[in-house]
């Protein structure tokens, strides 16, 4: 019996940057003008829910409405 990969629930800024292929600092751009949205942490670190940042993909062109998120890619 082969175990499923873990699909986290939530993404690092780094990690929205690397998916949409822009610089963290652009990230940050969006969620400022409230592009997208993303919480704290109680350490200070951004995070963002997954499912929100796969419609945000697909609605800004950087994902199609048939493909996967690139991480569920095998």
């Amino acid at each position: 019996m082969s175990e499923k990969p873990v699909r986290l629930k939530f993404l690092t800024l780094g990690d929205v940057a690397r998916l949409c292929q822009v610089s963290p600092k652009t990230v940050y751009k969006w969620v400022e003008i409230g592009s997208l949205h993303s919480f704290k942490t109680p350490g200070g670190q951004r995070r963002f829910y997954r499912d929100e940042v796969q419609v945000f993909m697909r609605a800004h062109g950087f994902l199609r409405s048939w493909e996967p998120m690139p991480e569920e890619k095998t």
